[in-house]
């Protein structure tokens, strides 16, 4: 860990000494789908293509364990770190945090099929409280043992040396949970990934987790949402599906010298809208 947070000093050194160019080619992605796994040169090939380096990959149990093997190997081979993609609501509530360890756990033995160099990088979380029906009636407590769960997580993941990425909204601060959000920040992550899914205002709305990181020397990443307008509820001003590519890296230049004194990337959501606009 203490390893890629030099990289990534350094790499931001480079970039002010060549003029604070924003990274653009030096993205992650997100990655639901296990046909991802099945069909890994498709994907690394347009990893490549966009220039990403990160892959937040969900694994379920049901893969072979030689599948999964090939895979990570081939990954480093192409110089892709992975994470384990995972996250449900409801794990929300779980203040013993029971089913965040399993996946902490799951990723253990997936490192344990291959070699040091093609090993997950850590684990994404992404639970997402506010899609359950107690947060409108009881956001506090909802918002309390979210917290409590993550805060387990993460000491359980630096315990176990696996790097620990959260992802958030963009809007909790606006919802009146600043105090949970600093916590989340300060003490259940590596670094926080901000669903920043509202085109033409990216630099205000992460600016109180932009605020969190640099406080507490965590990176931040700004995800852009990839996916067709209409689905999953995404309005055109949610997502950069129509505009593409070029639109989403001048979005993150602009972003990026608002927050250049920070370790700050971007990532895009998820593979299947963007193999879709690829291939369109």
């Amino acid at each position: 860990m203490q390893k890629r947070n030099r990289m990534w000093s350094v790499l931001l050194l480079l970039l002010c000494m060549s003029g604070c160019e924003a990274p653009v080619t030096e993205a992650g992605l997100f990655s639901w789908k296990e046909s991802a796994i099945e069909d890994y040169e498709t994907l690394f090939a347009n990893m490549k293509e966009l220039g990403m380096v990160e892959l937040y990959q969900y694994f379920s149990d049901d893969i072979e364990p030689e599948v999964i093997k090939e895979f990570l190997e081939t990954a480093s081979e192409k110089e892709i770190e992975v994470y384990l993609l995972t996250g449900e609501p409801e794990w929300a509530l779980e203040e013993d945090a029971e089913s965040l360890l399993e996946e902490l756990q799951w990723a253990e033995e997936i490192n344990e099929l291959v070699e040091e160099d093609a090993r997950l990088k850590g684990i994404m979380v992404d639970v997402e409280p506010y899609l359950l029906e107690e947060w409108d009636s009881d956001r506090d407590e909802v918002m309390r043992c979210y917290v409590d769960a993550m805060k387990e997580t993460y000491d359980c993941a630096t315990e176990q040396d696996m790097e620990m990425l959260l992802c958030v909204p963009y809007f909790y601060g606006k919802m009146g949970c600043s105090e949970g959000l600093e916590t989340l920040i300060a003490e259940a992550c590596d670094g926080v990934a901000v669903m920043n899914y509202y085109r033409d205002s990216e630099i205000a709305h992460i600016e109180e987790e932009a605020l969190y990181a640099g406080k507490y020397e965590k990176e931040i990443i700004t995800i852009y949402e990839m996916k067709e307008a209409g689905s999953h509820g995404l309005t055109l001003q949610n997502t950069y599906f129509e505009l593409g590519f070029e639109a989403v890296k001048e979005n993150f230049r602009e972003v990026y010298e608002a927050y250049k004194k920070q370790n700050i990337r971007m990532a895009y959501h998820d593979y299947e809208a963007v193999k879709e606009i690829l291939e369109n």
